[in-house]
């Protein structure tokens, strides 16, 4: 699949999970989940405010969203039939986007990173310990004898990271099923670690189950249910920010692909992401593409999109490959050719406030009264001006990011360009 800017791909909804017992439960509970010091002493724990109650636009379908991407209510433990979404799972409602690779605190949905383990070599039904590091958006463990394993290394030793939930204690495992690469979508190629990832009850015969449940974007087939594992970000789930935290950090996220933190790392606007010999995007930039994704116009949190709404984009990054200033892509993932998008068919433009100006909201074919709604909560958004894309780049004045409604049309028989696929 090319991928090129203006490019068209689906929205990302809300960012986080929408489940408000689901809230006062970890309110309740998650930072009870402390370990212990000598003395029986317990240091505080500090837990993310990652789930946040948002209603769907309009009288469209409610649409549950961890971390940044999608979902649907979760199936019940055991199945994943119908469950819709592609967030980071692990069964009963338990999702999440981050973990605190030092095991200090727990996440939002109440998990804490315990260890990183290897098959023993000795003894297969033996685990061995690994030190667990992220390095840009490498998953490592480090054996004893200092050998770093990844990408398909890990794979071939049983790799698995445990977790516990705090609320009762009980550990799930996570083992790295398989490991690909893609490639970035926008700026210079470069090569982007992908893990299959399956989890399981700790300690019981239960079956494995796909961490990453199916996106409904119009991705490879080959990229459905994997993970991206990257460090240097850390994301607001209540107001749609980005925080740069840099190589430091001891949190590293796990984006399943087709959600808004994915899209943010293989649209290069994270810190392992950066466009090599570039300046590195700041945070006004990857918070304005965020709220674009997730539809943010007001600039408050509250998303005004639905899971799977094809979207064409650019942003105001003269230098980089692959991005182009007007809102007709080449070759969108879904594999369809979006005709040149008329300046009346803008979305809105962006900044890291949310919609500077806004044209024809996105889902203003599915639901009727969405500008009513947008207008509510934030009265006094301007329109985008007519001409807005009729110079190139001209809507750069205005904000960072520009979002469009595509009209599609029937592929051709084009093929994509050399070296890269569909």
């Amino acid at each position: 699949m090319s991928h090129y800017h203006g490019m068209s791909l689906v929205s990302s909804r809300s960012s986080f999970p929408e489940h408000p017992w689901l809230l006062a439960a970890i309110a309740l509970f998650a930072c009870h989940c402390q370990p212990q010091l000598p003395g029986g002493v317990s240091p505080p724990v500090k837990c993310p405010p990652d789930i946040v109650s948002f209603p769907p636009p309009c009288d469209l379908p409610a649409s549950t969203a961890l971390a940044l991407g999608p979902s649907q209510p979760a199936a019940p433990a055991g199945s994943c039939q119908n469950c819709g979404g592609n967030t980071a799972w692990l069964g009963e409602n338990i999702e999440f986007h981050e973990l605190d690779a030092s095991g200090q605190e727990a996440n939002g949905a109440g998990l804490k990173f315990l260890s990183f383990s290897r098959r023993s070599h000795q003894n297969p039904n033996k685990r061995e310990l690994l030190k667990l590091d992220v390095i840009g958006d490498r998953l490592r463990g480090t054996q004893p004898n200092n050998v770093v394993l990844e990408g398909e290394d890990l794979v071939k030793a049983g790799a698995v990271i445990r977790v516990m939930r705090c609320t009762d204690r009980v550990r799930y495992d996570l083992r790295i099923e398989s490991y690909q690469e893609t490639d970035f979508w926008s700026g210079s190629s470069g090569a982007v670690p992908l893990y299959n990832i399956e989890y399981q009850l700790a300690g019981s015969d239960t079956p494995w189950l796909p961490m990453c449940r199916p996106t409904t974007d119009p991705i490879e087939p080959k990229l459905q249910g994997t993970a991206i594992i990257f460090r240097g970000d850390r994301y607001d789930a209540e107001k749609k920010r980005v925080r740069k935290t840099g190589d430091s950090d001891t949190w590293f996220n796990v984006a399943c692909v087709g959600t808004a933190i994915s899209k943010l790392h293989l649209l290069r606007h994270t810190h392992a992401g950066r466009e090599p010999n570039r300046p590195e995007t700041g945070e006004p930039e990857r918070t304005a593409l965020l709220k674009m994704l997730t539809g943010d116009y007001c600039g408050t949190g509250r998303p005004f999109t639905v899971d799977g709404h094809v979207l064409n984009y650019s942003y105001d990054q003269h230098s980089w490959g692959r991005v182009t200033s007007r809102l007709n892509p080449l070759d969108p993932p879904s594999g369809t050719i979006a005709a040149p998008t008329p300046s009346q068919e803008i979305d809105a433009i962006w900044s890291q406030d949310g919609a500077v100006c806004i044209g024809k909201p996105r889902l203003s074919t599915e639901c009727s009264n969405i500008r009513d709604e947008i207008e509510k909560l934030c009265p006094g958004k301007p329109p985008c001006p007519d001409d807005a894309l009729q110079a190139p780049w001209g809507w750069t004045g205005l904000g960072y990011a520009v979002s469009g409604n595509p009209s599609l049309v029937t592929p051709s028989s084009r093929e994509p360009p050399a070296g890269r696929s569909r």
